[in-house]
């Protein structure tokens, strides 16, 4: 059925699955658990596993053993508890064994909400969620997979589940377990055996059935006759289950039905084209069955990780004086004490975002000349929550993905503000995902810096935020080292970080799912309405 760590997760797994009458367990050579149930013939094995986990009988990652490796038998109701603990280093290499079936899980749908994930959230870690999470670093720092990583995937997680206020919702009259979005899902139709739900905010609707068989062939195949576009439809028929997934001309059209109790029971999802991402991770969340809710498990090991994250968010920030120095020689980044910078608001809360050396050392704090406090601050991130008193205006949301190589990207600020006066748009790409040295929390982008940018937002072609301007190549050091004059070489703090930022310190802010991108003008206009002035004395 599964291989796991330790007894811990064994345990789970089988009082998760309703396993306990069947279930053995064996220590194998590996030193991992494997669970058993039965036995089946070897030359019919492979189909058999299939059938089963397509169902969703058995997790997609089960597979066949002779039990030659196994060592000896462990009796996993009385033998205590043993779990493998592992130091919560940042900077080591991303491994999954540690995480427990529910941490597994977790990630799974964070990789899942951003689009990387295209499978069920079985908490079995294989090659898709392993390939998903390559790719997600990749986009993130263009590197393999580390344990910062992770940190940064579950806190993004967390809030964006509490953001969209998704919870696994038990839908007791047809035995269904699916996430919807708690306060915004509305049921539209209801019959004896059927049930419509549509999300107010996004468009997608939930339809659950119990039906006969020939009702349940009708369905699958009024959906399949519905495909338009150049992907093949997704089909499968095995026995006592069918799913069925095309593309439509009202969205993506998805529906699963498996056979229980002498009845078809069927779950299907509509996900309008502008929330095809948010859809997918919805038909991940499907369960025939009641299911764990989704949350990160906490005094675990992911959570560890993403404490060990937040520690470093949560160093406490020496007061700065006039003649503090610079922090790199590399890069113009000091504090300011008598100036201006650029922020950007957040939420309708009132919030704005900035660089943390924007802010410190300072005796007061205006935006648009109105006073302003810190909420929130990380020298290690470089950046600063301010709460301001300004009337409210457009605030910007994040982007759910980093900010692609050589995408375009546009930044706003107030740079030599004495001098220039007024807001400056600039357009530019994003040069390099890592920043000065391969630093994993910042990007390189071409985008014109001057003076007085810092703090101003990074967004992409849809006006969404990918990231917070910070720095610029400092020249003498550029002449020095190198000869020459670097052009348009800035940096922006990642978007990724940032969200991490804001969510370890429980300041709000939005995410928005893909949309349009915008007219050069229109991308101006949101620009102007959210990007604030900010002074310091």
């Amino acid at each position: 059925m599964a291989s796991r760590p330790n007894t811990v997760e064994a345990r789970a797994f089988i009082e998760q699955n309703g396993l306990q009458e069947n279930a053995r367990v064996f220590m194998s050579e590996s030193g991992w658990l494997a669970i058993v149930v039965g036995t089946v013939p070897t030359e019919t094995s492979a189909a058999r596993i299939k059938a089963l986990a397509t169902s969703g009988k058995i997790p997609a990652d089960s597979f066949c053993s002779s039990g030659r490796g196994f060592t000896q038998s462990i009796d996993w109701r009385s033998d205590p508890p043993t779990l493998q603990r592992a130091n919560a280093d940042l900077e080591a290499p991303f491994d999954a064994r540690p995480l427990t079936w529910d941490e597994k899980r977790f990630l799974q749908a964070g990789l899942s909400l951003l689009g990387y994930y295209n499978g069920l959230l079985d908490g079995a870690w294989g090659r898709g969620s392993q390939s998903a999470m390559e790719v997600f670093a990749w986009e993130v720092a263009e590197t393999e997979p580390f344990n910062a990583h992770a940190a940064i995937l579950a806190s993004i997680t967390e809030q964006a589940l509490k953001n969209g206020g998704w919870r696994i919702r038990f839908f007791r009259d047809f035995g269904v377990s699916v996430a919807v979005p708690d306060g915004s899902v509305v049921r539209t139709q209801r019959s004896p055996t059927t049930e419509v739900w549509r999300d107010t905010q996004t468009g997608i609707e939930f339809g659950f059935g119990v039906l006969s068989q020939a009702q349940a062939e009708r369905l699958h195949s009024d959906i399949l006759s519905e495909h338009v576009g150049n992907n093949e439809p997704y089909v499968v028929r095995v026995e006592g289950a069918a799913v069925t997934s095309v593309d439509t001309q009202v969205g993506m059209k998805y529906v699963r039905s498996r056979y229980m109790e002498g009845k078809w029971t069927s779950v299907s999802v509509l996900v309008p084209p502008a929330h095809i991402e948010v859809g997918d991770f919805v038909v991940a969340t499907i369960s025939f069955g009641p299911q764990a809710p989704l949350s990160l498990p906490k005094g675990g090991y992911l959570d560890r990780l993403a404490t060990e994250m937040s520690k470093a968010l949560d160093e406490p920030v020496p007061p700065a004086t006039v003649s503090q120095e610079p922090r790199s020689n590399e890069v113009t980044r000091q504090p300011v004490v008598r100036g201006s910078g650029t922020a950007f608001l957040i939420n309708d809360q009132g919030v704005v975002l900035t660089n943390n050396h924007v802010v410190e050392g300072c005796n007061s704090i205006t935006v648009n000349g109105q006073p302003a406090s810190v909420i929130a601050a990380s020298e290690e991130f470089d950046l600063a929550a301010v709460k301001t008193s300004i009337p409210m205006g457009a605030y910007l949301v994040f982007a759910e993905k980093a900010g692609g190589l050589n995408s375009d990207i546009t930044t706003a600020g107030f740079p030599l503000h004495d001098f220039l006066g007024g807001l400056n748009v600039e357009r530019g790409t994003v040069s390099s995902l890592k920043g000065l040295g391969g630093d994993l929390k910042t990007m390189q982008i071409s985008a014109p810096i001057q003076p007085g940018n810092s703090g101003g937002p990074v967004v992409n072609s849809r006006g969404e935020v990918v990231g917070v301007v910070v720095s610029k190549i400092k020249l003498d050091y550029a002449m020095e080292a190198y000869g020459v004059v670097p052009d348009n070489v800035g940096f922006a703090i990642r978007g990724e970080a940032a969200k991490m930022f804001l969510g370890s310190n429980g300041v709000a802010f939005d995410e928005a799912a893909a949309t349009e991108p915008l007219p050069p003008e229109a991308l101006a206009e949101r620009l102007q309405a959210a990007t604030v002035l900010l002074e310091c004395e």
